[in-house]
């Protein structure tokens, strides 16, 4: 049965909508939530028209049958979550859920969708919940020697720093700060040099066997599910930033996406300012509101990575933009409207 989008119904409503807490590959009661949706912007209150496809929900190009989705996420949300994983995924990487990126950042080794990496502490409680729920399918995919580098590395993480399943790493190696070399901290700087002086067979130029391995793990099953389970984490995040900004739409919400997966989070410096031009400038538009924010933010990104950054934030509020030397229009690429309501929780998750 051909299930009609979240933002389609949510276009044509002008009451409490009843949204569907669904899970992928399972049936779970309704609920509603407790806020009612309107059709337009809550701050720029033009005509919103459905995205080509809205009628049979969103076009993803990521696979996510089989997988399940916390109990406490909206519809909605979940739609707009599939959207923030298939847009900011492809900025991260062009091959999805095992990206592979090098230490062009000085973080050792990114990998995944998102890329969380060796540098931040974001890649090593993935490898480590691996470890200790998937053994098996873990050391199948790696030569012995290369397995026990792993655990190796992963045993040394773990002694220097108290192991979490979440990674809140508002620290972004692309910023400007104390660090300006941006290397890694005391706890992570073990795990970087491993994998400069293992994985690679000269600066940047990863090993073919252990690219091979390594891409292999994020592709399998079981790896998609923990970049799957880590995704909420950050879509929780993101869901803060978006009751912060006041700004209804969805596109706010990928914004603030973005900004969780490549910068971190805002500085405190931002939101302060943020919430000073709203005050001065109550009339601003919706599209207004959004670009202060980028360009407060910019503030702290090195010189050197400050386009690519620009680039990716406008062309998520503009819904078009040359990105990484591709020309993108994600409502055609993914059938939404960037423009569509996106209600403020009254709870966070």
């Amino acid at each position: 049965m051909t299930k009609k989008s979240f933002f389609a119904r949510a276009f044509v409503a002008t009451n409490a909508l009843i949204i569907l807490g669904l899970t992928l590959g399972c049936d779970s009661s309704s609920r509603s939530p407790s806020s009612s949706l309107s059709s337009v912007s809550d701050n720029d209150p033009s005509g919103i028209t459905p995205g080509p496809g809205a009628e049979k929900g969103i076009c993803t190009t990521l696979n996510f049958s089989g997988f399940s989705w916390p109990n406490n996420l909206f519809e909605f949300e979940k739609e707009a979550l599939q959207l923030g994983l298939n847009i900011t995924g492809t900025f991260e990487g062009r091959d999805g859920w095992e990206n592979l990126t090098n230490d062009f950042d000085a973080q050792g080794m990114s990998m995944g969708l998102m890329n969380q990496n060796l540098g931040t502490g974001s890649l090593q409680p993935l490898l480590v919940i691996m470890r200790d729920q998937h053994f098996a399918k873990f050391r199948s995919l790696f030569q012995p020697d290369h397995f026990q580098s792993i655990l190796a590395m992963l045993s040394n993480w773990e002694s220097t720093k108290a192991f979490s399943t979440t990674a809140e790493v508002d620290f972004s190696p692309l910023d400007i700060n104390n660090n300006e070399d941006g290397q890694a901290n005391e706890s992570t700087s073990g795990s970087v040099e491993w994998a400069r002086k293992t994985l690679y067979d000269s600066p940047g130029v990863f090993n073919p066997i252990w690219k091979k391995e390594l891409k292999s793990l994020a592709s399998s099953t079981e790896y998609v599910g923990l970049q799957i389970n880590a995704a909420w984490d950050l879509h929780q995040r993101a869901l803060r930033l978006h009751r912060f900004m006041a700004v209804y739409e969805l596109r706010t919400y990928l914004l603030m996406f973005d900004i969780v997966v490549q910068n971190g989070n805002l500085k405190p410096q931002d939101e302060i300012e943020y919430r000073d031009f709203v005050s001065k400038n109550p009339r601003a538009t919706a599209t207004q509101r959004l670009q202060k924010i980028v360009d407060l933010r910019l503030r702290w990104v090195k010189p050197q990575f400050r386009k690519d950054v620009q680039s990716r934030k406008m062309s998520l509020i503009h819904g078009s933009g040359l990105v990484h030397g591709r020309n993108r229009q994600y409502e055609k690429e993914y059938c939404f409207n960037r423009r569509q309501s996106f209600p403020r929780r009254s709870v966070l998750p």
